[in-house]
């Protein structure tokens, strides 16, 4: 097996602060009396704040100093997503806690073109997620946990490399304060300097935990990892440290909230034709907006874009608090036709995802589709449908697709039809006499005709040899 861990050594800021928020010098403090400076955003490193600064010498570098307390709870759920989304480049991953993400990738390697080509995937990936990381493989979790959190980006795929790394490392990654200061008086800095002792009196002196700690980061004895669940249900939450009312702060964090429903979706196979984005303000009041699709989708551009067409439509709340993404419905993927000679009926993935923008843009009930009727008149032979949704083969008359509500009359000369000058007939008639079993008998020959424009049109004359005719479609 190979264990990659992911370290994340600003995980106590990035669970509270989004960076599109790294606006003001922020920094986040523990419990301890008196409260220490613990992590902190680009803002509180460029005016000099440091970590395990106190907070009164913070504050006497800046009085406008943003302060947080710690969030344990926020930090493990983010892991936890994190090692959710991670399930897409492994079927095994487990959450390290305070600070890390382990992901069993012996079986990825060679699926996704070599180690370096999938450490570089996921190095983006977690990049467009919004966090930073450090990365390291070893043999076993604990050593690559213990190789990350020292700051090394190395893969090690053979116990002895892995040993050797491990004896060189400091004496604070294996125990809590009071042990390190123990260790440390004894004049050890070094893992290997403490395995190089007899067990027997380390064990009486530091416990016995110290040393199965090494045994399990070098591979001596097992370490099983509880693996992530699937989730059956996605339902994010983003709280905004500061109310906005700015729409591109809220398109940022629903961005990567999206990019983690296609990782869900992925991990399901499935793709979603119903979802909703909940905006809740600061009088707690939430604004639901919900999108249906024409067809399942997981792709968190196009999802992505659809929010954008339709926030930038909707009257957002003038000081959004939090921002929720849920998946209310989900459905298998349509198959796809890679043959290389398509199937024409097909419709293809740019032309769903036309509709869905343009329903997003102009509203649900104002794009529709057009299917045909068996019936003879033309105002009666179609009917709205789903955009995209394949209907029966037109009739093999010719007929065109843009008619007039109401046709209309034309001027005539010498019982000749004019339109903007003089129309040409270049085929017909085509009779049609039909409708009487509902009372809208229609009884008429239909003509195409050339306008001295060279559009093509189509007009009727009412039957029995009416005088009067009309212009019911255009062709072009």
């Amino acid at each position: 097996m190979l264990w990659l861990c992911l370290n994340f050594p600003k995980i106590a800021i990035e669970a509270l602060i989004p960076k599109w928020e790294d606006v003001n010098p922020t920094a986040i403090i523990d419990s301890g009396q008196p409260p220490q400076i613990i992590a902190f955003n680009k803002k509180a490193q460029k005016i000099g704040l440091q970590k395990y600064m106190s907070l009164s010498s913070a504050f006497a570098i800046s009085s406008e100093l943003q302060v947080f307390p710690r969030s344990i709870h926020k930090e493990i759920k983010h892991l936890e997503d994190i090692a959710t989304w991670a399930l897409q480049y492994s079927s095994h991953t487990s959450v390290q806690p305070p600070d890390c993400v382990l992901i069993e990738i012996g079986s990825s390697i060679k699926l996704f073109g070599g180690l370096e080509s999938l450490t570089l995937k996921i190095t983006k990936s977690i990049n467009a997620l919004g966090h930073t990381t450090i990365m390291s493989s070893a043999t076993t979790p604990l050593g690559a946990a213990w190789l990350a959190r020292s700051g090394f980006n190395v893969h090690l795929q053979s116990r002895k490399e892995l040993e050797n790394c491990i004896y060189r490392l400091p004496v604070s990654l294996i125990g809590n304060a009071q042990q390190v200061n123990s260790i440390r008086s004894f004049g050890i800095r070094t893992i290997g300097e403490i395995a190089q002792l007899p067990r027997k009196e380390v064990t009486q002196r530091l416990g016995a935990d110290l040393l199965d700690k090494i045994d399990r980061a070098i591979g001596v004895i097992p370490d099983p990892q509880p693996p992530t669940p699937i989730p059956e249900h996605f339902k994010k939450k983003l709280e905004l440290t500061v109310p906005t009312e700015d729409l591109s702060s809220i398109l940022f964090g629903i961005r990567r909230m999206v990019i983690q429903l296609e990782s869900f979706l992925s991990l399901r196979n499935t793709g979603t034709t119903h979802f909703a984005i909940h905006l809740k303000d600061e009088s707690l009041k939430t604004h639901d907006i919900r999108f249906k699709l024409s067809r399942p989708s997981r792709n968190s551009k196009h999802l992505t874009d659809l929010i954008r067409e339709r926030l930038n439509q909707e009257t957002l709340p003038s000081r959004t608090e939090s921002i929720t993404l849920e998946c209310l419905n989900e459905s298998p993927l349509s198959a796809q036709n890679f043959s290389l000679l398509p199937d024409q009926n097909q419709t293809t993935e740019d032309g769903i995802q036309l509709i869905e923008k343009l329903r997003a843009r102009l509203g649900y009930d104002n794009v529709f589709g057009i299917s045909s009727i068996p019936d003879g008149r033309p105002e009666k032979a179609w009917a709205k449908n789903i955009p995209g949704k394949q209907s029966k083969e037109n009739p093999s008359y010719l007929r065109p697709t843009w008619l007039l509500p109401k046709p209309k009359k034309l001027y005539t000369k010498d019982n000749n039809p004019l339109l903007d000058g003089p129309l040409i007939i270049i085929d017909g008639p085509e009779r049609i006499e039909t409708g009487w079993w509902d009372e809208q008998d229609t009884r008429r020959d239909y003509f195409v005709a050339r306008t001295t424009d060279h559009a093509l049109i189509w007009i009727f004359r009412e039957l029995p040899e009416g005088t009067n005719w009309f212009l019911h479609g255009i062709f072009s």
